[in-house]
């Protein structure tokens, strides 16, 4: 399997439209129906121009296809997003698009970044070398929070 990660163009919004939406879903069995509606309702094709024109977005693609994508906010130092299609979840994808926002966080010269991991997600964190800091409510910008790890990681600049 050969996955190329690249930084995201706005032409890419409805594949990353459609890879979130999928891979919200995976996390039913620790959130209710009504929370991942609204989960699902926080985001459609349009809403990924913001981030993809102001902060850095990178897709994981195979064979022109886009499997995963992953979002950092350099100004916050905060990785807003790691997703993967439900289909070639575990797979490495995931690691290698934290690992493309962690690269590019420090050449920026970032020395920690933080994130809300979903419940459904804290295990790939921790894996990834992240720390729990505390137990925390993510809003979803649409009146409706979902539980969350806020949690950290310190990055080595050398």
């Amino acid at each position: 399997m050969h996955i190329v990660i690249r930084r995201a163009t706005l032409e890419d919004a409805p594949a990353i439209y459609r890879v979130h939406l999928a891979s919200i879903q995976t996390a039913a069995s620790h959130y209710s129906p009504p929370q991942l509606a609204a989960w699902s309702g926080s985001c459609d094709p349009s809403s990924y121009a913001g981030p993809i024109e102001h902060k850095v977005v990178f897709v994981a693609e195979q064979s022109s296809v886009i499997q995963g994508f992953g979002q950092l906010d350099p100004q916050a130092r905060v990785v807003d997003a790691v997703y993967v299609a439900p289909d070639i979840m575990r797979k490495g994808i995931g690691s290698s698009l934290l690992s493309a926002l962690e690269a590019h966080a420090k050449s920026l010269g970032i020395e920690q970044l933080t994130l809300d991991a979903s419940l459904s997600a804290m295990a790939f964190f921790i894996r990834a070398g992240y720390t729990l800091v505390a137990a925390a409510n993510h809003d979803l910008g649409n009146g409706v929070s979902i539980p969350c790890i806020a949690m950290r990681k310190a990055l080595s600049l050398r």
